[in-house]
């Protein structure tokens, strides 16, 4: 699929600087999008800046994900959420069996 997105640029007329420029822009989606994928990512938090990056990655997705944010207008805000949270570490037997896949990226 890339090799023909690539083929598409070259035959708009892009100058050599502007194809590059794309290909870089949907290599970039592609990579994200296939780390969330092969890990199985079902939530994801990001910070400001980054909500572009987000959204080129999406039709890539297998499947959709809850995106929350800190200052982002697109996505969830993740403060109202915090606030509700306990501030004190869960118990052993509340984490048990819990994995580093089942809590980050």
């Amino acid at each position: 699929m890339l090799t023909f997105l690539f083929n598409f640029l070259t035959s708009l007329g892009l100058g050599e600087p502007g194809r590059l420029m794309l290909q870089g822009a949907i290599i970039a989606a592609a990579a994200l999008a296939y780390s969330l994928n092969i890990v199985g990512t079902q939530k994801l938090i990001t910070g400001t800046g980054f909500e572009a990056a987000v959204r080129s990655a999406e039709p890539y997705l297998e499947r959709p994900l809850d995106i929350w944010s800190f200052n982002s207008p697109d996505f969830r805000d993740i403060r109202a959420d915090l606030k509700d949270m306990p501030t004190h570490r869960p118990t052993r037997l509340r984490r048990a069996g819990l994995k580093g896949k089942d809590t980050c990226l």
